[in-house]
Order: C-alpha cells, then structure tokens, then sequence
C-alpha cells in the first residue's frame, strides 16, 4: 500500500483554491491511509506549505526555483521526488493548454517529460480528481492525451474534464469524482466573527445582510469568442453600480472575497468603485469591506464566508469553497467550468454569462437569489452533500490502484 507521494500542481500558496485543494488531498490521503503518509510537494514558496501545513501533515515542501535546477515543475527536485516516493498525482487543474510552450506559466508542457520518467521508474502516475481544459490546439490535445493514457489511473471532478478527455482520443477508463475541496474544513465560527469584527460587517452577517462577492482580472480570457464579453473595460463599473445598489436600496452589503493574490488590486479598485458609487447615490461615503488571501488561508476564508447570506463569484474555487461554508452561490462565468459547477449544483440558471451580462441582468439574479435564499440553499447542499462524500471515494480509488 502506498504511503507517499509526489503532488503536482499549483502550490505556491498565491491562490486560495490551489491551498484548499493541497489542504483537502493531503487531509483525504491522510485520513485514508493513516498518519504516517508522506507527501512530497513541488512549489516555488516552500515557506507557504510549511507555514500552513507543516505541523497538521507530514509534508516536505520541494523549492523549484530556478537556482534548483527546475523549470517550474520541471527539475531536479521533482525528477527525485517522483524516484523516492510510491505514487505521483496529477492534481488541480493543470491540464491546459493556455500559453503550451511557456513552462513558466503552463504545466502540460511539463507533464510530458515528468510522466514517461515515472514510467521508466515503474512509479504509478495518477489523475487525482483534476479539473482539464482548455485544450483547443492540436499541440495540447495531443499532449494531453499522451499524458492521461499514461497514467494508472484518471479522476475528474466534473463532467467536461470527463466529456474533454473521450473527445481528444483518451483511451484509459475515467472516473468521476467531486473536486478535492469537498473535503475542506474552516475556521470556528466565533473566529470567523472577529475578522468580520475588525472590517466593521458583522452586524450585517449577524441581521443576515452579508453578500460575498468575489472577481478575477481574468474576466473573460478563459472563454471561447462567442462567449465573451464586448468589452471588459466596463465590467468592474458595472458591477460596482449594482453592488451600490442593492446596498442602498436593499441593505445587501458586499464583502469583497479575494482568492488570489493577482487579483488583490482589482479588489481594490471594486472596493472604490463601489464607495464612488454609494457616495452619488447618498451623498455619503460607504467603503465595502475586503478580506484577500494576502492575509488569510482559506480556511480561514471558508469560515467567513459560512457568515454569508449568499455568495456572488467568478473563480471556481471561491463557489466551491462558499458551498463548503453552506452558502449560497451564484455564478460570473469566466471560465466554462463555473458554468459546469451551477449545473451540477443544480441551480444552472445561476450561472449569469458573461457574453450577455449587464447591470439589469446581474441586479434581477441577485435579487433572485436572495430572496429565494433557503430554497436555493436546499437545493445545492443536497448535492453539496454528496459531493463531500465523492471526494473522499476518490481516496477509495486510489487506494484499489495502487
């Protein structure tokens, strides 16, 4: 039975998701396969994972800076890492073929050389509950298929990875299996209280008027041409005149939920927009409040986001980790696996495209939402539920493979 492995993946701790998801394997590992087991992590900041996870889990955190021989992935320390561990998972969603031959930014590019080593070495690869696409080049649907028919074993965590992966030409048996961060945990609640405290809105969650509302600087660069925006240059604007809003008409206040910190300034920038705006409409200053990764975990995040009434966001892990929290969500798409994660929700008409939202169709799903909050919330935790249970099965898989 195996006990340690090599996790790739995106670990620098600069985004939120990428940590639930680190966290939440490691936990299910863990769980599954007793204390002892021993995890071996690739990242360009060790200090994150040792900081964060250094005492709960038995984690070596591996530098992959360039003066380490590495490439990204790519290099000595994970060369090693793959020969003196059991197993080698393929994790997140780093299967994608966005900017292919630029190893400092894409992962495939890496896979196809650090694959074919575990290979030679007799080390099973695995697909460990992966998220995959775009993959709209020919280069990397080849790529990706040469990787995923080489491995032991391939999880998805939705159904477009799954329909994806049958479309480029993989022949090896795909299961389906929830997103790692099913399994995540937050924070107590009288913890998650104090941060709210110190940003001033814990009235608002405490009367229950409390909107989480999370964006990208990515916008729309994620989707295909006919589903993006006109143009992105009055995103940020509009947003910001419904948030103002529903803030003074309704008493919705926004917390702005930053996940990644690439995307703090334009957090910043949605926090003064929508000051500018609540200052037009009453003539006084209302700052929403801001809680970033730069300074929390995400279980921390997860903790306050449970304070919300309902969840507004672009990212895929933000959705995720709020419906975790027991919140609500509705979805920017972005990218087309939010779409995929409201469908599974079963709330599909959640799901606002970016292609055709303005001010008057984000306000009308809002206020939707909002008022249909409990019956929305039953529906996607009955789901929720089972997805929680799917992330620990896939530890199940794993285990009969290897």
């Amino acid at each position: 039975m195996a006990h340690s492995f090599t996790i790739l993946g995106s670990y620098s701790g600069r985004n939120a998701g990428d940590a639930a998801i680190l966290a939440s394997i490691m936990k299910t590992l863990t769980d599954r396969f007793g204390a002892a087991t021993r995890f071996e992590v690739p990242t360009t900041h060790p200090a994150f994972i040792s900081e964060n996870y250094g005492e709960m889990f038995n984690v070596k955190p591996l530098s992959v800076m360039p003066w380490t021989g590495s490439i990204r992935l790519f290099g000595i320390p994970t060369l090693k890492s793959i020969a003196s561990t059991d197993v080698t998972l393929i994790t997140d969603g780093i299967i994608f073929d966005v900017k292919l031959f630029n190893p400092l930014f894409n992962f495939l590019i890496t896979l196809i050389f650090l694959v074919p080593w575990a290979n030679m070495l007799g080390k099973p690869v695995i697909c460990y509950n992966v998220g995959v696409g775009p993959l709209r080049s020919k280069s990397g649907r080849a790529f990706a298929r040469y990787v995923c028919n080489r491995c032991k074993l391939i999880i998805v965590r939705d159904t477009d990875s799954e329909a994806l992966l049958r479309e480029i030409g993989v022949s090896n048996a795909i299961h389906l299996k929830a997103d790692a961060v099913f399994d995540n945990w937050g924070i107590s609640k009288s913890e998650a209280e104090s941060i709210l405290g110190d940003l001033g809105a814990l009235g608002a969650a405490a009367e229950g008027r409390l909107l989480g509302v999370n964006i990208t600087r990515y916008i729309d660069a994620w989707l295909a041409s006919r589903e993006k925006m006109g143009s992105t240059a009055g995103f940020l604007p509009m947003l910001a005149s419904v948030l103002a809003k529903l803030w003074v008409e309704h008493g919705i206040e926004p917390l702005i939920v930053i996940t990644q910190h690439m995307d703090h300034p334009y957090g910043e920038r949605l926090q003064a927009l929508v000051e500018s705006a609540v200052r037009e409409r009453t003539g006084s200053a209302q700052k929403p409040g801001m809680i970033s990764n730069l300074s929390l975990s995400s279980h921390q995040i997860l903790g306050v986001m449970s304070l919300c009434r309902l969840f507004v966001g672009m990212r895929l892990h933000s959705l995720i980790i709020s419906a975790k929290a027991g919140t609500p969500v509705v979805g920017m798409v972005y990218a087309p696996k939010v779409r995929s994660l409201l469908a599974q929700l079963g709330t599909p008409g959640l799901a606002c495209e970016l292609a055709t939202l303005d001010a008057a169709a984000l306000e009308q799903t809002l206020l939707y939402a909002w008022q249909n909050v409990d019956d929305i919330r039953q529906t996607q935790q009955a789901v929720v539920q089972g997805l929680e249970r799917s992330a620990v099965e896939a530890a199940d898989l794993l285990a009969q493979a290897v």
